[in-house]
């Protein structure tokens, strides 16, 4: 019963080591793709998406599938979510744009942030 109980035991240990691995992998790949899509859309490399490139992306169907993937959001939660780091975090009114550091975590070991996209 004691090696019985000691196999389960090590067998639930691995399992719920695999699932945080997957995890962890699955988070960093979503950044991965967000920080490749910021590069992307930021047509004018100034580091920040305005207005117009954001539109842009919503508009190229590629773009926006991978974002809506990446951030598991639909296509109406991210323009609700522009408007949302436009005006609350006065984005737009400092730099007329939104900046990578707005809604990319730049630190790979934390989970995302509400001051991200997902």
């Amino acid at each position: 019963s004691v090696v019985s109980d000691n196999m389960i035991s090590s067998s639930n240990r691995i399992q719920e080591e695999e699932a945080a691995r997957t995890k962890h992998e699955e988070y960093t790949e979503k950044v991965a793709t967000l920080q490749k899509i910021f590069r992307e859309v930021d047509a004018d490399h100034s580091g920040a998406i305005s207005e117009d490139e954001w539109n842009s992306m919503m508009e190229d169907r590629g773009l926006l599938t991978a974002m809506c993937t990446a951030t598991d959001m639909a296509e109406k939660d991210l323009r609700e979510l522009f408007r949302y780091l436009a005006v609350d975090t006065k984005v737009l009114k400092r730099y007329g744009a939104i900046q990578q550091a707005d809604y990319v975590p730049s630190d790979m070991t934390s989970e995302m942030s509400p001051r991200s996209l997902r």
